[in-house]
């Protein structure tokens, strides 16, 4: 991570998101890597925690690393009990095969190095393990507003102008995977398109009864169109590698 990217987060860090069509979107990010976690998961790993806001879906034992300072001392607040600790996903400060289940959620698209992540995730899972992952999908109505805005602009256009953010397509999440993870399941969501920028939305009076309104179509659509979600979410297990 750059020095740049670990300014920007300490400040991104600060504050919560607060506009409601956000709030919904995170709820449903949360409720979508729930679905894909076993009843028991066992002991769990959270990779890029953030503010800690998906430490509360997991009963179960659980640590929990981010860049972060900022985030971590929030993360500190939602659970009384897991290890929260500073650490680089490229180096997990854990021994191979520590963990029965890895959570990664929005992490991947904001780090350069993004291979060596994912070779360190398959590192500490057991052989049985599962990952559990989220990133953004270009094959969406936000994908497709991405490119539109920096075709007009001529400048990339980031997610909240974060430094670093390289969204996936299904199919190259899938060969991103690959050679550590075999795929098992994967489900998209959030599939309204983009009401606006930060918080420059359409009214949340107008948007908001109508994401409530269509929410279970959207859930159903996690299964039926899941390639096509502004979320691509991946249940996966680390793959058997010969010596």
């Amino acid at each position: 991570m750059t020095n740049l990217q670990r300014d920007f987060y300490e400040d991104y860090h600060r504050e919560a998101p607060s506009h409601p069509i956000e709030v919904l979107k995170q709820d449903r990010r949360r409720d979508a890597l729930l679905s894909l976690l076993p009843e028991q998961p066992g002991s769990v790993l959270f990779v890029g925690c953030g503010r800690g806001e998906e430490l509360g879906i997991v009963d179960s034992r659980a640590a929990a690393i981010d860049w972060s300072l900022t985030g971590l001392v929030e993360a500190r607040k939602h659970r009384s009990e897991p290890r929260v600790s500073q650490a680089d996903a490229c180096h997990l400060p854990f021994p191979s095969h520590a963990f029965d289940t890895v959570i990664c959620s929005e992490v991947i698209e904001h780090i350069p190095a993004v291979e060596m992540a994912i070779a360190e995730m398959a590192r500490v899972l057991e052989p049985d393990g599962r990952l559990v992952l989220s990133t953004p999908n270009y094959w969406s109505w936000f994908g497709l507003a991405r490119v539109l805005a920096e075709g007009i602009t001529g400048r990339p256009v980031t997610s909240a102008d974060q430094p670093y953010d390289r969204w996936s397509t299904p199919r190259s999440l899938k060969a991103l995977l690959q050679p550590c993870f075999e795929k098992s399941e994967i489900v998209g969501a959030w599939f309204f398109p983009p009401f606006g920028r930060g918080d420059r939305q359409i009214s949340p009076r107008l948007t908001v009864p109508l994401v409530r309104l269509l929410g279970p179509l959207d859930r159903v659509s996690s299964t039926v169109f899941p390639w096509f979600g502004h979320l691509i979410l991946v249940r996966a297990k680390p793959r058997e590698l010969t010596p």
